[in-house]
């Protein structure tokens, strides 16, 4: 498939994920968490993006996609989270990777000037992208295995299932194997909307593992449950969506992974923009139908498909754009999405100005923030 504005990860290849924000999952959790994952299909699933990108510089993807039975996907998510921070991450497998780095912007005066923070992050805000790297490679450590498999039973056609690294098992020596399953879904529970919740109704297209979730109020994070309203999702995952009804938004057009709403900062209450709108994330959609957008194409339950897709179509346009006329005016750093990724250099031997001049010669299109909002946990 084709690179994105942010590219991968140098060293595994890693995809930079939505982050954890300061304090959501244990109360030790100081820092905004950076979450870096990989994917994996099986051959089964891996046929279908050979079949579209069979050229690699033209896929045709001209029909709704449907994985074949057999088919399972797994992830791999990595974490910066530290021991003390999170009590459960002992002894977690680790791996190196080139991570992200925050850079913020404050009002001087009358104009505003780039303020690079090193040699940490800002420890209560993760970066927005991974588009400005460290030059050097620094620890993540495992936090959570993610799986999936088709399975006709299910009302939408798949069941998903997650793991989250649990350092307190004991009498297990290979790391990889101390994983505590959170749970498996197999549906969204369409009918379990806000009146039903408050009813005292639970899902029953889900099951959470009661060992997981006595971890989940163990660590004493903000997060009230593991995906929205008692459904299933991950550790670094978005409380107020669920493994099924963000995978539910593949298409071939864009959709927000999540459903609009705020953060109430002083309750810690997630208030939705409208309940019946609400509700539209959480439908039973057939595998092979498409969540919105008439005229887009099913990606089946496959994001990694729908970014792909969307990487390419930004592809053609940035090579479009080579063949116009350049303005003079502007600098902009054409060729392919990922030559836009900055490293940065150590700390000792940063120039911040070279930097501000560098970021500033650069156009990167906007990317819609589809993962949803980022949380300001009130501790």
């Amino acid at each position: 498939m084709h690179a994105g504005s942010n590219g991968r990860e140098p060293l595994k290849g890693l995809t930079f994920e939505r982050s954890i924000p300061q304090w959501e999952f244990a109360k030790d959790q100081a820092s905004a968490l950076q979450n870096w994952a990989i994917g994996f299909y099986n051959a089964p699933g891996a046929s279908v993006f050979g079949g579209v990108w069979a050229d690699p510089n033209q896929p045709i993807w001209n029909d709704n996609l449907k994985f074949p039975h057999g088919t399972v996907v797994f992830k791999l998510l990595f974490t910066t989270a530290t021991d003390e921070e999170v009590p459960t991450m002992k002894g977690s497998p680790t791996w190196q990777a080139v991570c992200a780095f925050i850079y913020i912007l404050d009002y001087f005066g009358v104009s505003y000037n780039l303020k690079v923070i090193c040699p940490q992050p800002d420890p209560a805000h993760a970066p927005d992208n991974g588009l400005v790297r460290n030059d050097h490679a620094s620890p993540v450590r495992l936090i959570q295995v993610d799986w999936a498999t088709v399975d006709e039973r299910s009302p939408i056609g798949w069941v998903f299932g997650t793991y989250m690294y649990n350092g307190y098992l004991e009498n297990i020596t290979d790391p990889w194997d101390r994983l505590t399953s959170v749970g498996v879904t197999w549906g969204n529970d369409p009918q379990l909307n806000q009146a039903a919740v408050d009813r005292g109704e639970k899902p029953v297209e889900s099951w959470i593992n009661p060992e997981a979730e006595k971890l989940r109020l163990d660590l004493g994070g903000k997060r009230p449950s593991w995906g929205y309203n008692g459904r299933l999702n991950g550790p670094a995952d978005n409380f107020v969506s669920a493994c099924a009804s963000c995978h539910g938004t593949a298409q071939s057009y864009d959709a927000p992974l999540v459903q609009p709403g705020h953060l109430d900062k002083d309750t810690n209450e997630w208030i939705p923009l409208n309940q019946r709108l609400t509700m539209d994330w959480f439908g039973n959609i057939k595998a092979g139908e498409t969540f919105s957008v008439r005229g887009a194409l099913s990606a089946d339950y496959s994001l990694q498909f729908t970014i792909g897709w969307n990487n390419y179509r930004n592809w053609r346009k940035t090579h479009k754009d080579q063949d116009k006329e350049p303005d003079p005016k502007k600098k902009i750093l054409l060729a392919l999405p990922t030559r836009r990724i900055i490293f940065r250099p150590k700390p000792e031997d940063e120039d911040n100005e070279q930097l501000q001049k560098l970021l500033k010669g650069i156009r990167v299109e906007e990317e819609p923030r589809r993962a949803g909002p980022q949380f300001e946990w009130k501790r």
